[in-house]
């Protein structure tokens, strides 16, 4: 086997062994919200709002955006239009701000999220509709 193929299949591995650690991460991340969810529901939902709440929403919440970004990317950001993610990544933020200005409404938060993710879904129907059908 020649040095150049070599390279090759070196970085192949090493990039499938670094995507298969970045899912195994983020499903962690995903099962901890799942499994702690309802001791942070009677913990820290019911509390008033303080620094220690602030913070604990802030890094629950970036640590589970984090993980959902790199599934996203590992997925999907190969094969959707540049403009795509950046849209998903705009939902984010506008959720959660939305979701604290109103309160903790989680109807007020979905439905803002339901409206932003209007432009990134349908640039990708567009982009695989031509493809899949």
């Amino acid at each position: 086997m020649s040095t150049s193929t070599q390279a090759v299949a070196t970085f192949v591995q090493s990039e499938i062994f670094e995507g298969s650690i970045t899912l195994a991460l983020s499903a962690l991340v995903f099962y901890d919200h799942l499994c702690i969810l309802s001791l942070g529901i009677e913990h820290i939902w019911g509390r008033r709002f303080i620094s220690v709440t602030l913070l604990f929403h802030l890094n629950r919440w970036t640590t589970f955006v984090h993980s959902v970004v790199n599934w996203f990317t590992f997925y999907l950001f190969d094969t959707l239009p540049p403009h795509c993610p950046a849209l998903i990544g705009f939902c984010t933020p506008t959720c959660l701000v939305y979701h604290m200005v109103g309160g903790g409404s989680w109807r007020l938060s979905t439905a803002v999220c339901a409206l932003s993710m209007v432009p990134a879904v349908t640039n990708a129907y567009r982009n695989f509709g031509l493809i899949w059908y």
